[in-house]
């Protein structure tokens, strides 16, 4: 026998705006438990993105996709296929986005143990069912680095026979082939989904090529299941470099670099088992083992840097259904995550000679959430965790090793109507620094030197929010404030990595939806984001890079036999550069770039048309100003410039 659960589905999630009218759809399956099942009433600001979702946005990479959501901002030098992209939630700026949002691929952390970007191209996009966005919480149940929140993208399984092909092309020699398989019989299943594009890109020098193959492999028995989960990729980009302000001015294509590229591969294994062992008890464990190399190659520096690295992860948890005496239902989740990963690297260079260096982490963590419903209104969620960090790096003049405990804990408020929710919600939360955060550079001897005593990043949220609908209309709200202390933060003047004065991020998170007619949607987002320090020599100043206002519209129109047609709007306000935390100087323009879509299926083909940034809109996501001259570089403001307008064109064919 299954477990049973009290549920109620949250009033407001994106969902296809072509398929039935919302009440007819079933409750929305999210995994903010770390176990999949309809949602249970959840204190949190969640919004799920669909696969039918993913098909009809204009969007052509993940990043992409998700910078249109309430509190999420994308940042990525280069344009190409969202490669070096950062997903920052709630506010920390391109330099630690990735460190304090955590990307999760069914439940599994993909952010690295160091400073690399997190490898989009094990996720193609035609391999995701959906996206599950949960902002300001996942510190208890996955640890270090969730400050801003928690990115989990779901990937299909197979549900019946499919098989189809895409192919595409568009702009500045973009190619892009894409392929699924999927199939499955009374016990096992498969599904197979393979990625190829290649571009010229839209700068100088900008040409990038990727390359993957995911896919899962599962057994279902009537009281357990088992699965293999797999991925390999492959991408090379060109690094067209930052431009001056003349030459961002006045050809923003221009690249600085002309020789500078990059290249990584890597693979991914995930073996994983889900059991019942007895009645109210579920069992769930992974073991997951990664790859990733990578090697560069610098013209300013005539330097190349080679990296190889190695993770593994054992995620063992259960959640027992118990319930309570009078109440309408509980259940608790426990469970243990072990981490290990270890990096080691070469540098080369005509400037500074040969390099060596080497770092090891391990954590474990102990956690534990009970959600209890005390009647079909009110809803209490506790939850804490305590995390154990040991880490060791090491170079040519350095070697050193540190070891971390911090806990977190939370505890949120939920009531519910038949067609709204209300919760509060508070918690703690913290973040250990990344192996490669340990390194620094003495200016005066020359040599590395290792940060012993770089403190773990501590702090806390509280938040509020609602939501509800009303016919075809439905909205949500949430409000929060964040306090960090300690927060870890590159200095530039040092060369070494330091805790900042306090920090404080305070915020309101808006999104509605209107169902206009049956073939007409509209739907839209806003934030407002104040992200400053509390304290120190920069009291009340502005985090760089963060933009205080930030909007998207989507619009959507079935127009049935004719087709389907989608416009969606982003707004980014503006920034000061990064490393401005005086806010003294220029800030980076605001922007606002529109994408069209429009699909005609033709019985077994889609034929699809794209035209990203249609306005051709001159921006850039990413600024800095440089004030003394070095290697080429004069004082100067400095701009990684977007992608101008370009256009996609797609034909996808599904077997029969």
């Amino acid at each position: 026998m299954k477990p049973q659960y009290l549920v109620f589905s949250l009033p407001l999630c994106i969902s296809s705006v072509f398929a039935h009218d919302a009440a007819e759809m079933p409750a929305v399956v999210v995994s903010a438990t770390r176990f999949e099942q309809i949602d249970s009433r959840l204190p949190a600001n969640i919004t799920v993105i669909s696969a039918q979702d993913i098909r009809q946005s204009p969007a052509s990479n993940l990043p992409d996709l998700l910078k249109t959501q309430a509190g999420i901002s994308v940042s990525a030098l280069y344009g190409g296929f969202g490669i070096d992209a950062s997903v920052d939630l709630r506010g920390f700026g391109p330099a630690t986005a990735s460190l304090n949002t955590l990307i999760l691929l069914d439940g599994q952390r993909l952010n690295p143990a160091a400073m690399d970007s997190v490898n989009w191209s094990l996720i193609p996009l035609s391999n995701i069912e959906r996206i599950e966005i949960m902002r300001g919480s996942g510190t208890v149940l996955y640890g270090d680095g969730a400050s801003g929140g928690v990115v989990n993208i779901i990937t299909k399984k197979a549900t019946g026979t499919q098989q189809n092909i895409t192919l595409g092309a568009g702009s500045n020699g973009l190619l892009t082939t894409d392929a699924q398989l999927s199939a499955r019989g009374e016990s096992a299943h498969i599904n197979l989904a393979g990625h190829f594009a290649d571009t010229n890109g839209w700068r100088q020098n900008s040409a990038a090529t990727q390359t993957s193959l995911a896919g899962r492999v599962g057994i279902d028995g009537s009281s357990a299941k088992g699965f293999v989960d797999f991925s390999g990729f492959d991408e090379s980009a060109r690094l067209p470099g930052a431009l001056s302000q003349a030459d961002y001015d006045q050809r923003p294509r221009y690249s600085k670099t002309p020789q500078d590229h990059q290249h990584r591969d890597g693979f991914r294994i995930r073996p994983g088992v889900e059991a019942e062992i007895a009645q109210n008890l579920l069992f769930n464990a992974e073991f997951s083992f990664d790859q990733d190399n990578y090697d560069s190659y610098s013209g300013v520096y005539r330097s190349t840097y080679e990296r190889e690295k190695e993770h593994w992860s054992f995620t063992p948890r259960l959640r027992w259904a118990h319930g309570l005496p009078g109440l309408a239902a509980s259940e608790t989740v426990i469970g243990f995550d072990q981490y290990h990963g270890d990096w080691r690297s070469v540098s080369n260079s005509a400037l500074f000679g040969t390099s060596r260096a080497r770092a090891e982490q391990d954590s474990q963590a102990l956690y534990l959430q009970n959600l209890t419903h005390f009647d079909e209104h009110w809803g209490l969620m506790l939850g804490a965790r305590s995390q154990r960090m040991w880490q060791s790096a090491a170079d040519s003049s350095i070697q050193g090793e540190t070891q971390r405990t911090k806990n977190a804990g939370e505890i949120g408020l939920t009531y519910a109507g038949s067609h709204w929710q209300v919760y509060g919600k508070a918690g703690t939360t913290f973040r250990f620094a990344n192996t490669d955060e340990l390194f620094g550079y003495d200016i005066m001897s020359g040599n590395s030197v290792f940060s012993a005593n770089l403190r773990p990043q501590h702090g806390t949220i509280k938040e509020i929010g609602a939501s509800a609908r009303r016919g075809d209309i439905s909205v949500k709200a949430a409000a929060f404030d964040m306090k960090l202390t300690d927060e870890i933060l590159f200095d530039s003047n040092l060369y070494t990595n330091i805790n900042t004065d306090p920090t404080q991020r305070r915020g309101i998170e808006l999104e509605a939806q209107w169902q206009a007619t049956s073939s007409l949607a509209l739907r839209g987002s806003y934030t407002y984001l104040d992200a400053t320090y509390r304290s120190g020599s920069f009291t009340g100043k502005q985090i760089p890079m963060v933009a205080e206002n930030k909007g998207a519209l989507a619009l959507q129109w079935n127009a049935q036999q004719f087709g389907q047609y989608s416009a969606t709007v982003n707004y980014v306000g503006e920034r000061y550069v990064s490393g401005d935390y005086a806010n003294t100087r220029r800030q980076v323009g605001g922007y606002t770039t529109t994408d069209l879509m429009a699909a005609w299926k033709f019985s077994q083909w889609t034929i699809a048309a794209k035209v990203l940034n249609a306005f051709d809109k001159k921006y850039a996501n990413w600024a800095t100003y440089q004030s003394s001259a070095a290697y080429g570089y004069a004082t100067d403001y400095y701009y990684y410039p977007a992608d101008g307008r370009s256009f996609v064109m797609t034909a996808r064919y599904d077997f029969k």
